[in-house]
């Protein structure tokens, strides 16, 4: 039965405050949903004197920056009485003012009793990742990429020509590049 008073600024004009429904229903804490059609204002609020016996309201006032929309948490306290309330929500610095009635109902009333599967309490195993460094798969193609690694280092210091350097040089780019698509 829990719901929120949703509250829509700047949407026909500026500083403009409408709400999606009210009077709201509650059976406990409740949200105020501010939501800025334009740009940047100032939203002050306030809990009637009803309301603010048993019910606390972290932040009484918001900058709300330009298209920003806002949660404010309303915490009503345990054995809240039935009663009615209103919030008032003032904008443009006291240019606009408007009113919303909450009806606070008792939670133990309109609270059903919720079952906790037992198995929520068992923690779920780990996971072990036992996949090994090098994929089975590719191990023929890192021994290729070894031999001919071995072949073109074998090659240089053999024939000592500047053409044999390249083609190393072009062969352990290719090693590098190969070992690089591998590992992913």
């Amino acid at each position: 039965m829990t719901a929120d008073l949703e509250v829509h600024i700047n949407r026909m004009f500026p500083n403009s405050i409408e709400f999606e429904e009210t009077p709201i229903e509650v059976s406990g804490s409740f949200g105020i949903i501010l939501y800025n059609h334009g740009g940047p204002c100032h939203v002050y609020l306030h809990l009637s004197d009803e309301l603010a016996d048993f019910a606390h309201m972290g932040v009484s006032n918001r900058f709300l920056k330009d298209r920003e929309n806002v949660r404010l948490d309303v915490k009503v306290g345990e054995g809240a009485p039935e009663t009615e309330g209103v919030i008032k929500i003032v904008t443009g610095h006291g240019s606009e003012t408007a009113y919303s009635n909450v009806v606070v109902r008792d939670a133990r009333d309109t609270r059903g009793q919720i079952k906790i599967d037992e198995r929520l309490s068992i923690p779920k195993p780990k996971i072990v990742d036992s996949d090994p460094v090098v994929p089975t798969g590719k191990i023929p193609l890192i021994a290729l990429m070894m031999v001919a690694v071995t072949m073109a280092a074998a090659s240089l210091a053999i024939i000592q020509n500047w053409v044999i350097i390249i083609g190393t040089i072009v062969i352990a780019l290719g090693v590098y590049i190969a070992y690089q698509m591998i590992k992913r």
